[in-house]
């Protein structure tokens, strides 16, 4: 799950100033006997814990998760051969907030190889597989196009796909979160992403943006003052 192999990570989001931090960990659960002949690709303890979380957690729903899963192959032992760096493929994160536990649960999604297929043809399948998700509705999909037209405009810039994050509560409530790597490292980068490429902009972002910009400036000791354009 971790770029050094730990199966647990630890964060705190801070949020905003009218809501209270939250504690959150992500675990990747791994049995003893995952890498050995009897589990060489650690899919038993996957298979039991999702056995157990809707039972220890009781409003957790799996409606996505059984559907992700299943799209993904999550358990289909031949992928796992072929598919370079890290062999994760599913890891869960809780969001401890008062009483209540948020379950999340993160894929590394995988397509086989097709004819002329890239980064920007996964994303398009990706997107396709998103529509078909149970509860689905196209004025559900407004932020997911603007999405996809965003991605495709970046023919400019190295782009990878990384995780598809899903909430594990009601499907019609849960959100959805699409994550990816770009190799450019400017601030005009940042703000080229942070907005989709101008497609979202709003006072809050653009506080955020700015609030960004000092803490970058002073980490990295540059000027990007210039850099903060939202068109």
């Amino acid at each position: 799950m971790t770029d050094n192999g730990t199966p647990i990570e630890l964060s705190w989001d801070w949020d905003s100033k009218k809501k209270s931090p939250t504690i959150r960990y992500s675990i990747e659960p791994i049995g003893i006997t995952a890498g050995t002949p009897q589990d060489p690709h650690n899919c038993l303890a996957t298979s039991k814990f999702h056995q157990r979380l809707q039972h220890l957690l009781t409003l957790t729903r799996l409606e996505w998760l059984d559907y992700f899963q299943g799209v993904f192959n999550c358990s289909d032992h031949s992928k796992f051969s072929a598919q370079k760096g890290h062999r994760s493929r599913i890891f869960y994160a809780f969001d401890l907030n008062g009483s209540n536990t948020m379950t999340k649960a993160y894929f590394f999604p995988t397509f086989q190889p097709q004819e002329n297929s890239n980064d920007h043809s996964d994303v398009e399948r990706l997107l396709e597989i998103i529509a078909k998700s149970p509860y689905c509705s196209f004025e559900k999909l407004q932020a997911l196009l603007a999405f996809r037209d965003f991605v495709f405009e970046l023919k400019d810039i190295a782009f990878k796909l990384e995780m598809l994050a899903i909430d594990l509560v009601d499907p019609t409530e849960a959100r959805l979160k699409i994550y990816f790597r770009l190799r450019e490292t400017s601030f005009s980068s940042v703000i080229r992403v942070m907005t989709l490429g101008g497609r979202a902009t709003t006072s809050e972002l653009t506080r955020g943006l700015e609030d960004l910009r000092r803490l970058w400036d002073t980490i990295f000791g540059v000027n990007s003052r210039s850099d903060l354009r939202l068109n």
